[in-house]
């Protein structure tokens, strides 16, 4: 169980994350190589798994029912789904949120609907964050399916206001952004993971606050 001051630690470390590894070096992704390395992480790790940890936040009554029907369904198929109550490093597979409906969130751009600390550690930890929509698709093809595209949470909401998801200059649309901010984190382990260069040695991220 988290301790006030591991809370506080991994608040901060969120609200501090930035794209750059040392100084006057940057790294930069395209939005879609963003997307694509994200999905990429997510089928390495959960592709063949025959056990899958999951945890929930902030679900509805109507998508928990449907999460338990998803269970007993794969169970069937030979796949166990085991809903923890609090994240635990390594061992937490993906995170079943809700997502936004908020209107102005660009395609692709699929916004959280709330900020929790299940989440922002998901976040970190660079594992599927899926909203019902995985849970829906898993159920219409009655096996595991692996999070991509608009199944995959990729942006978490600021404290307030839109101002924090959007680049510095508001003209060019250049600049720091918080879009894609969990896309980011992912993208940057799984090009890690692959033995991407010096470059993407050192993490978090630099130049923007991407959680």
């Amino acid at each position: 169980k988290l301790t006030a001051v591991d809370k506080a630690a991994t608040v901060s470390v969120l609200e501090s994350i930035s794209e750059q590894d040392s100084p006057g070096r940057s790294i930069t992704m395209s939005d879609d190589t963003k997307l694509q390395l994200a999905d990429e992480r997510y089928k390495v790790l959960l592709q063949d798994k025959q056990s899958i940890n999951a945890i929930t936040s902030s679900l509805s009554n109507d998508d928990k029912c449907m999460l338990e029907q998803l269970r007993k369904e794969l169970k069937k198929a030979g796949v166990t789904l085991k809903v923890l109550k609090d994240f635990k490093p390594n061992a937490t597979d993906l995170c079943i949120t809700s997502k936004s409906s908020t209107a102005n969130v660009p395609e692709n751009y699929v916004l959280a609907k709330v900020r929790t600390l299940k989440v922002m550690r998901s976040a970190l930890a660079g594992i599927p964050i899926v909203t019902p929509d995985w849970l829906r698709a898993c159920l219409e093809e009655k096996e595991l399916v692996i999070p991509s595209a608009n199944n995959c949470i990729r942006t978490l909401p600021p404290k307030a206001g839109t101002e924090h998801l959007l680049p510095l200059d508001s003209v060019t649309h250049t600049g720091p952004t918080a879009w894609l901010g969990v896309a980011a984190y992912a993208a940057l382990l799984q090009r890690q993971s692959e033995g991407g260069g010096d470059e993407y040695e050192h993490l978090p991220l630099l130049d923007t606050s991407v959680f």
